[in-house]
């Protein structure tokens, strides 16, 4: 879900130089293990157990990842820098916004900070990806539901 990838992430590659990504989402939804893993399958080609244990991201964290030889440098923010995450938007180049599918109560309040991000200036004409994470949760919300709860037909 969301926009296709645009020219400002396929120039950065050819440039040479990182493409800017930005990791945003409520607190508790998975950013850094998903980067984690992410970094993971690039560096062997595969999914495997990474360690699960984590404290909430205070500030911003920098994480490189080489994927099919582009240098990705995705800068997650902190479910509790809501505040400031627009200070950030012009400077990426593509933004990923994480959202917490195991959870309604989660989702409204996502939906929120969702339709904010999209109308801010910054993230205009930058590609940007809805990821609904924790899919695999016994009790994940129906796909419908994350649909309708979040708004996906006025969004995408």
């Amino acid at each position: 879900m969301g926009r296709a990838m645009g020219s400002s992430s396929s120039r950065a590659r050819r440039n040479g130089r990182p493409v800017k990504v930005l990791v945003i989402g409520s607190e508790g939804v998975g950013k850094t293990l998903l980067l984690r893993q992410l970094a993971n399958m690039a560096k062997r080609g595969k999914a495997a157990d990474i360690d699960t244990a984590t404290i909430p991201s205070i500030g911003t964290e920098l994480m490189q990842i080489l994927y099919a030889k582009a240098n990705f440098v995705c800068r997650e923010l902190g479910g509790s820098m809501i505040p400031v995450w627009p200070r950030y938007y012009e400077e990426s180049d593509l933004a990923l916004f994480i959202v917490d599918s195991s959870s309604e109560p989660k989702l409204a309040s996502a939906t929120i900070e969702l339709l904010t991000a999209l109308k801010a200036p910054g993230l205009a004409r930058k590609p940007f990806a809805i990821v609904l994470n924790k899919c695999d949760s016994p009790v994940r919300v129906p796909e419908a539901s994350v649909e309708g709860i979040m708004r996906m037909d006025d969004v995408i």
